[in-house]
């Protein structure tokens, strides 16, 4: 199991700061944060850890990994100043995706529902997790009633067949002592209890107005079925259990990434490096 927070910081230092303790109290390996604390457009706040997000422009978004033993690499054609895409490599299981985004309140909602469409073409077969401040109201993650932007919203969740992770049984995300709401989501591509066990919605972690959403992902779900291994641990493929069709479109999935990788700096070459080395 991986631990992963997600959460809207308010761009605020003194929330930064709480979010941090009690990731390290919790345990938490990824954070997946919208409104992080910035400097010079560089996101702080989060000490030696790995952070992602776009170069260069204002950031709206971040994934930050905590722990050192998972792999990690940018998703650049799939990142922007609202949306980071991290390539996640566990220790053990298969990668996965891990994305965070922010839906700015102030521009119109379809570009970011053009990037959802977007992923789920360019990562087909492959496990996508998506937390979100979509700043969109449906009563399919727990609002009472839907705006304008929660019916678009939901429109594509439900055209492109993502899975809602939310409960409203734990109540609004967003609270600023004035007005309460559920704002923030988590969606996934597979079914939530075959992926995803433990979402909650965790108010004692930070004083600002959005809560702390937690969870963690089962990597096992996603293990090749056809890799089995003898006594002596040696590998051993059962081709006749394979699911070629899934096969083909996890290497295309991968064929799109290495197109697009591209290095910005000595520091990604390393990374890189680094990674293939494994």
């Amino acid at each position: 199991m991986i631990s992963i927070a997600q959460a809207n910081l308010d761009r605020s230092v003194r929330v930064v700061g709480e979010f941090r303790e009690k990731m390290i109290e919790e345990r938490v390996e990824i954070a997946m944060i919208q409104e992080p604390y910035i400097r010079n457009n560089i996101v702080k706040g989060f000490g030696s850890a790995r952070v992602y997000s776009v170069k260069g422009v204002f950031p709206w978004a971040a994934v930050i990994i905590i722990n050192e033993k998972l792999g990690a690499m940018k998703v650049n054609s799939l990142t922007n100043s609202n949306c980071v895409c991290v390539e996640i490599l566990p220790p053990t299981g298969n990668r996965f995706y891990a994305i965070s985004m922010y839906f700015q309140f102030s521009e119109h909602i379809e570009e970011y529902l053009m990037y959802l469409r977007k992923v789920k073409r360019k990562l087909k077969g492959e496990v996508v997790i998506i937390s979100a401040d979509a700043n969109a109201k449906s009563e399919l993650w727990g609002s009472p009633k839907e705006d304008s932007r929660g019916a678009l919203l939901r429109e594509v969740i439900e055209m492109d067949g993502w899975y809602i992770a939310n409960d409203k049984r734990y109540g609004p995300t967003f609270d600023n002592g004035r007005t309460s709401s559920f704002i923030d989501i988590t969606l996934t591509n597979r079914k939530v209890n075959t992926i995803m066990v433990n979402w909650e919605v965790r108010g004692d972690w930070i004083t600002g107005t959005h809560k702390v959403i937690t969870f963690k992902v089962n990597r096992t779900e996603c293990r090749q079925p056809f890799i089995n291994r003898t006594d002596k641990g040696n590998i051993k493929f059962q081709f006749h259990k394979a699911n070629w069709g899934r096969y083909k479109e996890c290497l295309s999935a991968e064929k799109y990434c290495l197109e697009n990788i591209s290095f910005r700096n000595k520091m990604d070459i390393i990374e890189y490096e680094k990674l293939i080395r494994k």
